[in-house]
């Protein structure tokens, strides 16, 4: 998908600030603005304008060749390729990042398939997975022309955080098993529906 909702990027943004973070994976890349906006507040805000003193590790998997465009230069190596077959590729090599970031991809595969890709982040998170994705019934809304952009799943609140007892939610059971305990979210209520962001850390 080329472009999504705008509400996650300065809370996501604000918080990848904090974490020290050395390498990323960007799942999903579409226009590339993740790794314009991560380049941009984790390398040139400290006045680093030189690619080749840039100390950050920005990766990225797209499944549309022509969807990046001029944002590619952000990233170093980038995967033109099914975000199930590159992160398993990934985890089969036991590669791992600091954070891995995921926008607005979930939704556009069937409901076992994401659930594979979630499994597969979690293991390459090597202390960070950051998620952000719709929730509820947005089945038929694409924002995009190509069979990739369209919305294939639905996806509940429940499916990344449940109740909790010391505190008000805790993981879904599959990232809570893969040793990701959470450490912030926010929701949003767009024209266009809800939308979810959440942030989980390994061994928080």
């Amino acid at each position: 998908m080329p472009s999504s909702i705008l509400e996650p990027c300065p809370w996501v943004i604000a918080r990848a600030r904090t974490m020290g973070l050395r390498s990323i994976l960007d799942v999903g890349t579409g226009y590339g603005r993740w790794g314009a906006l991560l380049r941009e507040y984790l390398d040139v805000w400290d006045f680093n304008y030189n690619r080749a003193t840039w100390t950050r590790v920005i990766d990225g998997i797209e499944i549309n060749p022509e969807m990046l465009g001029p944002n590619r230069g952000h990233y170093d190596a980038v995967w033109y390729e099914d975000a199930r077959t590159r992160t398993k590729s990934l985890r089969d090599d036991e590669t791992t990042y600091d954070a891995v970031l995921c926008s607005d991809v979930l939704e556009h595969l069937e409901k076992p398939d994401g659930t594979e890709l979630l499994a597969n982040m979690a293991a390459l998170a090597e202390n960070y997975l950051i998620l952000s994705t719709p929730v509820g019934d947005w089945l038929g809304n694409a924002h995009g022309e190509n069979e990739s952009d369209k919305h294939l799943s639905i996806w509940e609140v429940k499916d990344f955080m449940v109740p909790g007892k010391e505190t008000k939610y805790v993981s879904a059971p599959l990232l809570l098993d893969a040793g990701l305990t959470l450490a912030d979210l926010a929701r949003w209520d767009t024209p266009s529906g809800r939308v979810l962001s959440v942030i989980y850390k390994r061994g928080a």
